[in-house]
Formats: C-alpha cells, sequence, structure tokens
C-alpha cells in the first residue's frame, strides 16, 4: 500500500489499532474504517481515482459492489470509468439484486467492495445464476 494511501487513513482516523475480530472470523491488530476516509468526498474521489486506474485493463460493462460499504466505492469507481454502477443487498440473508437493476446475459463487470479480507462477499457478490431473468434474482 502506498504511503500518500495510509497517509490518508492516518489523516481521516480510518486506521485503527486494537484488536478486532473480521467478518470472516480472523483476528487483526488493525482495521480501516473506510467509512470515515469515504465521508470525506475529495479523498473519497482520490482513492476511488487511484483505485479505477488500476481496472482500466479489465473491460466492463458495469461496476457492481454489495451494500452498504460498498456504493460509495462503487459509485466512485464507475465515476470515474464511465461506468454504469449498480449494487446487491441482503434478501433472506443472501445477496440479490434489487430496485430493478438488471444484468443481461453478455454483460461484463468488476465488483469492487471498500474492504476486502478473505473476500467472501466479492465470492458472494459474483458467484451463482445469471440474475438476469429476475429482477430480484439472487446471487448465490
Amino acid at each position: 500500500m502506498s504511503e500518500e494511501l495510509l497517509a490518508l487513513f492516518r489523516k481521516t482516523g480510518a486506521l485503527l489499532d486494537g484488536h478486532f475480530v473480521l467478518r470472516s472470523g480472523l483476528h487483526s491488530r488493525q482495521y480501516f474504517q473506510c467509512a470515515l476516509l469515504l465521508q470525506d468526498t475529495e479523498i473519497a474521489t482520490k482513492v476511488c481515482g487511484w483505485l479505477a486506474d488500476k481496472l482500466r485493463k479489465f473491460d466492463c460493462d458495469t461496476v457492481i459492489s454489495p451494500a452498504l460499504g460498498g456504493i460509495i466505492v462503487g459509485q466512485e469507481i464507475g465515476r470515474s470509468l464511465s461506468k454504469r454502477h449498480i449494487f446487491l443487498e441482503k434478501e433472506d440473508g443472501k445477496l440479490a439484486l434489487r430496485r430493478g437493476f438488471q444484468i443481461s446475459p453478455k454483460e461484463r463487470f468488476i465488483v469492487v467492495e471498500d474492504v476486502v479480507t478473505r473476500g467472501g462477499r466479492v465470492q458472494e457478490t459474483r458467484s451463482g445464476e445469471n440474475p438476469s431473468t429476475k429482477t430480484r434474482q439472487q446471487i448465490r
């Protein structure tokens, strides 16, 4: 991770020290509370722009993010790449397309998230059946 990025996490108070039990069950001495970083719109634009620059090599039609934490990152990356952004929400304990969002059968997309430890939410977002068959199709 670049020193400039770490400096932004420190400046915004988003790099926390302590003992954390992550959603994955892993333990960590530090935690990135990205919401604290992303509340500053100029910093969010800058950081997500850096990530978008790394993603430009992937040809995609849409940026998808899991709600809730990934929405800001997804929106900013979608804006930087001039691509549509949609998000998934929990429904019956699983991520699902809601709000009328649909994905066409040949649509190419990238999945982004605000914090990734083992990638469980990203895997849950990208796997499963073709969600274009129903507006509220669950992704398994």
